[in-house]
């Protein structure tokens, strides 16, 4: 799966940043991806167009 290998390669070459998905709270295979390849739900931030969920992997995120 591309989303598994893109998180995969970004804890490896950029272990200090964090991976972050910003996902529309009505779009639920984008968050089953975002939680398949091991991001949690971190929170919620609030776009111009309405909220947003934010899934997190690595120190920076949680």
């Amino acid at each position: 799966m591309l989303a598994r290998e893109a998180v995969r390669l970004a804890g490896r070459d950029l272990p200090d940043l964090p991976v972050v998905a910003i996902v529309h709270p009505g779009n639920v295979a984008s968050w089953r991806v975002a939680e398949r390849v091991g991001l949690e739900r971190i929170g919620t931030t609030q776009r111009a167009d309405g909220p947003r969920l934010v899934y997190g992997a690595g120190a920076k995120a949680r």
